[in-house]
């Protein structure tokens, strides 16, 4: 297993979700789903201990992600846990995220 953390710009979150399910192979029920964002709206990455929204997407490659506002500011920090084989995949989809505004197709 692998660890990884950055950040990625918030408005970039649907898009992460869409990686992070289509590289663990497990699709997030809709009120999961919810859940989730409803969690990463409460967080705070700035308080002491921090808090974060937590998911684990567990399809044939298990991803446990923890994911984090950086308040007062468009940043959404990002830390997962995944197999070695995702690691260089998944640091590639936070540089690209941390870096430009994706939109759906």
């Amino acid at each position: 297993m692998a660890t990884i953390a950055g950040w990625i710009w918030r408005y970039n979150l649907d898009a992460l979700l869409t990686e992070l399910q289509t590289l663990s192979g497990h699709e997030l029920d809709e009120g999961v789903e919810k859940v989730l964002r409803d969690d990463i709206d409460a967080s705070d990455t700035d308080v002491d201990p921090p808090r974060w929204a937590e998911a684990d997407f567990e399809g044939s490659n298990r991803i446990v992600a923890q994911l984090g506002i950086d308040q007062g500011t468009d940043v959404l920090l990002v830390q997962l846990q995944l197999a070695d084989e995702l690691e260089i995949r998944a640091k590639a989809i936070l540089d690209m995220m941390a870096s430009y505004r994706l939109t759906p197709s």
